[in-house]
């Protein structure tokens, strides 16, 4: 999640409470800590139990839901482990071919080169397959 989204919640979750003032009132922190928060020039995020007290204070889970909803699945996460882990064995399989296809100083255009673009293709497209899994892989 990037500052400006935290910035944004911590003022949806200020403006729930009240406004500053009373958003001090109901957790530990003064209202001069609690504005820097919604100011991205600070990089500075709200800290769990005063996202916990405000959101008590104001009977809604602004805040905490949308980390929760940042979170990349665990399926995503190991979508993405396994299609690096395919991409890697379908480029040694790429590498292996090219090797032996080069061995003799050329390769065959009858018989190796039709091999190794076949390869290179599927290489691609297992490249694809990472990339999209990356993508799911991030945070919303």
């Amino acid at each position: 999640m990037h500052a400006k989204r935290h910035a944004l919640l911590a003022r949806l979750l200020i403006e729930a409470n009240g406004g500053l003032e009373k958003s001090a009132d109901n957790c530990r922190l003064d209202k001069s800590q609690l504005q820097r928060f919604c100011d991205t020039r600070y990089r500075q995020w709200m800290p769990a139990d005063v996202i916990d007290d405000l959101e008590a204070a104001c009977g809604r889970k602004i805040y905490s839901l949308a980390l929760a909803a940042a979170e990349p699945s665990t399926e995503a996460i190991d979508s993405l482990l396994v299609e690096a882990c395919e991409f890697s064995e379908e480029t040694a399989i790429l590498q292996r071919a090219i090797r032996k296809a080069v061995e003799d100083g050329r390769i065959d255009e009858v018989l190796e080169g039709p091999q190794i673009d076949r390869l290179l293709e599927l290489t691609e497209q297992r490249l694809r397959d990472l990339r999209a899994a990356r993508d799911r892989s991030r945070p919303a």
